[in-house]
C-alpha cells in the first residue's frame, strides 16, 4: 500500500509539472494525499504489528488520526514547494 500510494502520488506530482497551470493545485493535492496516506499506511502497519510480551502497547485512535494529519500536511507542504518552485520536467529524447 505504501509503495502504491507513493507511486501514484509521484505520478500526479510529475503530471502537474507538465500540464496546464489551472490543473496544478488539484493534481498536487491528489499527489500529496496519495504520498501522505502511503507514509501513514506504512506507519500504521508497523504500529499494529509491533508487540512486546512484557509491555502492552496501547492503540490510541486519536494519536493515529493525528499522525495521519501530520503526514498529509508535511507531505503536502513538500509537494507544493516542488510543484511551484521546482524545475520543469524535461522529457528524454531518443537520438536517431
Amino acid at each position: 500500500m505504501g509503495c502504491g500510494g507513493s507511486a501514484l502520488g509521484f505520478r500526479r506530482t510529475i503530471r502537474s509539472l507538465r500540464d496546464d497551470a489551472s490543473w496544478r493545485p488539484g493534481r498536487l493535492a491528489l499527489g500529496a494525499a496519495a504520498i501522505g496516506s502511503g507514509v501513514w499506511t506504512m506507519y500504521f502497519v508497523a504500529v499494529t504489528g509491533f508487540h512486546v510480551a512484557e509491555a502492552p502497547v496501547p492503540y490510541d485512535l486519536r494519536q493515529t488520526a493525528l499522525r495521519l494529519v501530520v503526514a498529509l500536511v508535511v507531505v503536502g507542504v513538500g509537494v507544493f514547494i516542488v510543484g511551484y518552485r521546482g524545475r520543469p520536467v524535461r522529457r528524454c529524447r531518443r537520438r536517431a
